[in-house]
């Protein structure tokens, strides 16, 4: 008998991979009913549409690191790309290989403090999504859309992205 962490369990026409993590690792195959709805999910529609709700990603400010040896990621770039992977899975090939892409960002600050949209919605996004293997460039975006919502602060925030062919 299969752990319960491990078994696979068919619900609802979603395939969800290892129950521990439901809210953070869901893969609906059959399609996109409704926006993504939990704190860390992505769903796949058949048309190859990618939504998924991310935390909010670290400002392009405190993503590089200087020190005496160069530049290097900062750790809150690599731990957002490491939630980024764990909300994608653990992909050996990337969902749209080649394809010419548009994404749309929604994002949702954790807090009342006034933020420039244009140091959230970009590199963070991009280099998470790459090193998820989504995408096998950033360069693939071709059409790019990007909004600061209100902050929901019960929702310590999120990002919802939305990924299809152009």
């Amino acid at each position: 008998m299969q752990s319960e962490g491990t078994r696979l369990r068919k619900n609802a026409n979603t395939i969800v991979l290892n129950p521990k993590f439901v809210a953070t690792n869901t893969l609906n195959i059959l399609g996109l009913a409704d926006p993504c709805n939990d704190d860390s999910e992505m769903k796949i529609e058949e048309t190859k549409k990618v939504s998924m709700r991310l935390n909010f990603p670290p400002s392009v400010n405190t993503y590089w690191r200087n020190s005496s040896r160069g530049v290097y990621l900062s750790k809150r770039a690599m731990d957002y790309k490491l939630h980024v992977i764990e909300v994608v899975g653990h992909r050996t090939e990337p969902i749209y290989p080649t394809e010419q892409l548009k994404i749309c960002m929604y994002l949702s600050p954790p807090d009342l403090r006034k933020r420039d949209l244009d140091n959230f919605a970009g590199k963070a996004i991009f280099d998470a999504l790459k090193s998820a293997n989504v995408v096998t460039d950033d360069d693939q975006f071709k059409h790019i859309e990007s909004r600061m919502n209100p902050a929901d602060e019960k929702k310590k925030g999120y990002c919802d992205v939305l990924i299809e062919e152009v």
